[in-house]
């Protein structure tokens, strides 16, 4: 006799490989935040940063997807960088500001 087994299937972790060689998981909070963050110095109402930052990660996750689950770092920026062209580009500069006046990433 069969028996019927429930159980949830867990989908894989997307990964990032960062630039010292490290992997970690990919979350889209992580994206979100640093958009936020690049949203504040800009002229955009709260609510028009975060449902752009809902398409971009949205759209960063489907990339990450096609690339099989796992990006290194800079295609992750870049991939983030071309979706903030296309969906607002007074947010890409406020990024691309932010991290050369601190040389440092919003990301990771």
């Amino acid at each position: 006799m069969i028996k019927n087994y429930k159980f949830k299937i867990k989908s894989m972790p997307y990964l990032v490989e960062l630039e010292n060689g490290l992997v970690v998981e990919y979350k889209k909070s992580d994206i979100r935040k640093a958009i936020s963050e690049a949203g504040k110095r800009t002229d955009l109402p709260p609510e028009l940063v975060d449902e752009i930052s809902e398409k971009i990660t949205n759209d960063v996750t489907r990339f990450i997807i096609k690339k099989g689950g796992t990006v290194k770092e800079e295609e992750l920026r870049d991939k983030i960088l071309v979706s903030l062209d296309i969906f607002s580009p007074e947010l890409s500069e406020a990024w691309r500001k932010y991290e050369r006046r601190s040389r440092k990433k919003l990301l990771y």
